[in-house]
């Protein structure tokens, strides 16, 4: 999703300033590897729509509702001790 380093690097060689094409490379490598650590952060994250459950109205409820989640794999995160579950958006348990 989004540039890559690779497009990145291959489009600011393109435009470079016809002086750049005298040295080699083009892109002094530092930049070139802190643009490869851009990506890898970049990637190291994934994104999911969720919905959050919090506010039960008992514990029996909160763990009724987890357990279903587990079950059905659809739970991204939970917090048992603030008693909040977070599951794949566009899913609805009924209680």
């Amino acid at each position: 999703m989004g540039l890559s380093a690779e497009l990145l690097i291959q489009y600011i060689e393109h435009l470079a300033h016809p002086k750049m094409f005298l040295k080699f490379p083009i892109i002094p490598p530092t930049v070139s590897e802190q643009f490869h650590h851009w990506e890898a952060e970049k990637n190291r994250l994934a994104f999911d729509l969720s919905t959050v459950y919090h506010d039960f109205e008992s514990k029996k409820q909160y763990h009724t509702i987890l357990k279903v989640a587990l079950e059905n794999n659809i739970e991204l995160w939970h917090s048992d001790e603030n008693e909040i579950i977070a599951i794949k958006k566009a899913v609805k348990i009924l209680s």
